[in-house]
């Protein structure tokens, strides 16, 4: 089966499950297709393992052939980032920046660290106590911290419709979530680097070079790209033309920043956020600014859905034993326990020089959600011994972040700031 028919497949399903979300389930659109999915994978998984049925056999093969971290990364990434930092207002993100800086980069840093530290002793506690193998080496806990360290703007920026926080607050998630993203994708490839790169052709030199190239490179060209499209649609009339037009800079100028090495992801974040600023240099004309959020909305809506569905259907590729769902249930406490330092030092350190509010620490830690960017870059990994304990340690923490925290954090925004 060409990769056609298994598009249609994943689309008839993703969008037959949202029909039935809205007709009787009534829940979260991103959520309620993930958890129905997540059945789904599993109701296959049970029926191929008791009864090896030939249909479900069929079913899991097909979506096996899913190159799920091409997909994301390669493909819908680009469009989803531009589509979230285009909703950023940016005198918004100009009064957060500090803390929206701090939260992407120190953190993140940090959480990579801290999560490898704590996975490593687990891991090697767990090998020493059950017959499989269970240890991760250290680099491969740094390359889990890597992934996983980074909120999801994905899934955060889905979550934040819901929401009824402040504006400070969902500021700093909104942002953090755009700016880790691409900060956790360089972090992520330059350890890959350091991992899979003989010892003797690689040294930290090489790593920073890598590192502030990505991440400044992608800022820089993102800046001249959001000036090409502000051109572009400055000089040319008519909303139809417009959307093309960003259409076009947006999947060319993701594929074009892949190619000369900088970050695609950054890049698509400053040119949405360029292309939603009011200056008098630029500014979109009322019906082209009106229809471009909508057709984008559209763009991020279906996307958004296709993607929920990929996830929870690429748990069939898991290779899951007793003692490794034990592993996978204390990883959760573990990156919760993380985020929560990593989040409460910075936050509490910026209050001695501006007030922040007083749920901010609980919000950001318990709506720091992870998704497909994660699960992206643990099926990126060659296949090697330490691959599918991370897949399996990902899947965990995402699973539990979209389906627990997602559909919990709406309540306890409601609690904080409703009563």
């Amino acid at each position: 089966m060409d990769w056609m028919n298994i598009t249609s497949c994943i689309l008839l399903l993703s969008v037959g499950l949202t029909i039935f979300n809205q007709k009787y389930l009534k829940a979260p659109t991103t959520i309620a297709v993930m958890s129905a999915t997540l059945i789904l994978s599993l109701i296959l998984i049970l029926i191929e393992h008791f009864f090896h049925l030939n249909q479900s056999q069929y079913l899991i093969e097909l979506f096996s052939k899913i190159d799920f971290s091409q997909i994301l990364l390669r493909g819908m990434l680009g469009y989803l980032l531009f589509a979230g930092a285009l909703h950023i207002n940016p005198t918004d993100f100009k009064s957060s920046f500090t803390e929206i800086l701090t939260l992407s980069t120190l953190s993140t840093l940090l959480s990579t660290l801290l999560i490898a530290w704590m996975t490593f002793i687990l891991t090697t506690y767990l090998n020493a106590i059950f017959s499989i193998p269970l240890h991760l080496s250290w680099i491969a806990c740094l390359l889990f911290g890597a992934l996983i360290s980074p909120t999801d703007p994905i899934a955060v920026l889905g979550v934040l419709k819901t929401l009824n926080a402040p504006k400070s607050i969902s500021t700093k998630m909104a942002g953090e979530s755009l700016f880790n993203d691409g900060v956790g994708i360089v972090l992520f490839l330059s350890i890959y680097q350091l991992a899979y790169t003989p010892a003797a052709q690689l040294n930290f030199s090489d790593i920073s070079y890598l590192f502030l190239k990505q991440s400044g490179g992608g800022i820089l060209f993102g800046w001249l790209l959001g000036l090409i499209t502000q051109h572009f649609i400055q000089t040319t009339q008519g909303p139809k033309l417009h959307i093309l037009i960003t259409l076009a800079l947006v999947t060319a100028g993701y594929t074009f920043a892949d190619q000369i090495g900088v970050s695609g992801p950054l890049a698509m974040v400053i040119l949405g956020m360029m292309l939603n600023q009011k200056t008098a240099i630029y500014q979109l004309p009322p019906q082209s600014k009106q229809l471009l959020h909508q057709f984008w909305e559209l763009i991020d809506e279906l996307l958004n859905i296709v993607l929920f569905s990929l996830i929870a259907i690429e748990l069939i590729l898991l290779k899951i034993s007793i003692p490794s769902c034990l592993l996978m249930i204390l990883i959760i406490p573990i990156v919760l326990c993380a985020r929560w330092i990593t989040v409460l030092i910075p936050i509490r350190s910026l209050n001695l020089f501006k007030r922040q509010h007083p749920y901010t620490v609980e919000i950001l830690v318990w709506g720091g959600l992870r998704g497909g960017l994660a699960v992206a870059m643990a099926l990126s990994l060659p296949d090697t011994a330490d691959r599918n304990l991370i897949l399996l340690l990902t899947y965990a923490v995402v699973t539990f972040s979209i389906v627990v925290q997602g559909s919990t954090i709406p309540k306890l925004v409601k609690k904080r700031f409703l009563t």
